[in-house]
């Protein structure tokens, strides 16, 4: 993360951005809170040095202050709150951190009526994962009730917490022979990355996109009913239609892919409570037998990814080493990612201390594709995030489409207890493409719509 982020200055590469309005706000504990979060956590006063050193060091601060800027746009009128705000996040995104001064976080608090703010939480990824933004958040409301009610922060009810160095001393207790060994027989013979070729034609040339399909109830309900049936996960499944998708379009009998791994080791006490940088982004190597039985081949792909947990702290840098990929080329070009873990916009929406609305976040990584999918009230959310000079948008709506049906293709080959070459997606038509478009309006609308609200 800190190469590419030293690599691509200015791109808002690994920044990630959360925003939400607060109604009734006092915004001198609220404030407080957060100091005290920061003060409360080693790894929110990281730094990092690596210049004039033999290798790249963590630096943890022992007093660090919580950048804030304040803005009072309460005498504007919605539409001109809305366009400050687009500007400001924007902005923001694009405006690196110094990695040798901590804290690689900030916040920015803009009052838009009496006791109505809108923040937004702006840090580097190589902080924490998406599983510490709940915890962090949990603890900042936590102590802001507290501060309200006329207590002191440490009367919140926290436990103590469970520092990020706890992990980097079971990490560096880890046999790193047994990983090598292991991943060295899962690359065996791999030395050309699958390539992710979609055709179609480019809009734009610069940044990034995102487009979002969501799975109706029914179509969700069904997948849930198949893996608890046959003891998979909903994970597995997503796998199996990347996988498949992937086969399709590059040509390949196999594919290789990323996968991101939470990192928390189960056997770590008190693991879930620690807040940092624990998930890693791990090759998955999927075989496309037309004549396994899909239930057979999807439950081999679990197998596999099971046994990947022992050694999913190996570094990806090593595990370039370890492949046949010539040094210097990416051993994958797509990432897959499937989003279990506790969402922030649950955090929020259970606060008593206070209102939240209009819960927001972003990110952006360094690969070129990235797919995750997040069941969340009752149906499967399929997200693309890709490199604009490299896919286009209609390509990658086509895909979200065909991906689409690939999980349904699954649950009915599974049922049909069908092979793998058996399966077949209904292609995207025309009209499929223009239905797709017109969801994704209606979605940036909605998101538009509440970014003004936001503002």
């Amino acid at each position: 993360m800190l190469f590419h982020s030293l690599y691509a200055p200015a791109s808002g590469v690994y920044i990630t951005q959360l925003a939400c309005t607060l109604d009734e706000l006092r915004v001198d504990p609220f404030l407080r809170a957060w100091q005290a979060v920061v003060d409360r956590h080693p790894i929110l006063r990281t730094g990092f040095v690596w210049k004039n050193t033999p290798r790249l060091l963590q630096v943890v601060g022992r007093e660090v202050g919580v950048p804030l800027e304040k803005r009072d746009w309460s005498t504007l009128t919605p539409a001109e709150q809305a366009e400050r705000w687009a500007a400001h996040v924007k902005a923001d995104r694009c405006c690196d951190f110094d990695f040798g001064r901590a804290p690689l976080l900030r916040l920015f608090l803009a009052r838009v009526e009496r006791a109505s703010y809108r923040l937004l939480w702006t840090f580097h990824h190589i902080l924490m994962d998406g599983w510490c933004l709940s915890l962090v958040l949990r603890d900042v409301f936590a102590i802001y009730r507290a501060l309200c009610q006329g207590r002191e922060e440490t009367a919140a009810g926290l436990g103590p917490p469970r520092p990020y160095r706890d992990y980097i001393d079971w990490l560096q207790r880890q046999d790193m022979a047994a990983a090598e060994r292991f991943w060295r027989g899962v690359l065996e013979g791999f030395s050309t990355p699958t390539p992710v070729a979609l055709g179609g034609t480019l809009e734009e040339t610069t940044g990034y996109g995102r487009e979002q399909l969501v799975l109706d109830e029914e179509a969700t309900a069904a997948a849930e009913l198949l893996v608890r049936r046959h003891g998979l996960t909903l994970n597995t499944l997503a796998v199996g239609a990347w996988s498949l998708l992937l086969g399709r379009v590059s040509g390949e009998p196999e594919v290789l892919f990323g996968t991101v791994a939470s990192g928390r080791p189960p056997e770590l006490p008190g693991v879930e409570e620690i807040i940092g940088p624990l998930l890693n982004t791990l090759p998955l190597r999927v075989f496309l037998d037309p004549g396994q039985s899909v239930l057979a081949w999807l439950r081999s792909i679990q197998d596999l990814q099971v046994e990947m947990r022992r050694y999913e702290h190996t570094p990806l840098a090593d595990l370039q080493k370890w492949s046949g990929v010539a040094a210097g080329r990416p051993l994958f070009d797509s990432v897959l990612a499937f989003e279990s873990y506790p969402r922030p916009e649950s955090t929020l929406a259970g606060q008593d201390a206070l209102a939240v609305r209009d819960v927001w976040s972003d990110e952006q990584t360094s690969f070129p594709l990235t797919v995750t999918f997040a069941p969340q009230a009752g149906r499967l959310k399929i997200n693309v995030f890709y490199e604009r000079a490299r896919y286009g948008r209609a390509a990658i709506l086509r895909l979200l489409g065909d991906l689409a049906g690939l999980i349904t293709a699954l649950v009915s080959g599974v049922a049909a207890q069908a092979s793998v070459g058996d399966l077949s997606a209904p292609a995207s038509t025309a009209d499929d493409l223009a239905e797709l478009l017109r969801e994704v309006a209606f979605e940036e609308r909605t998101i538009e719509g509440r970014h003004e609200e936001t503002a």
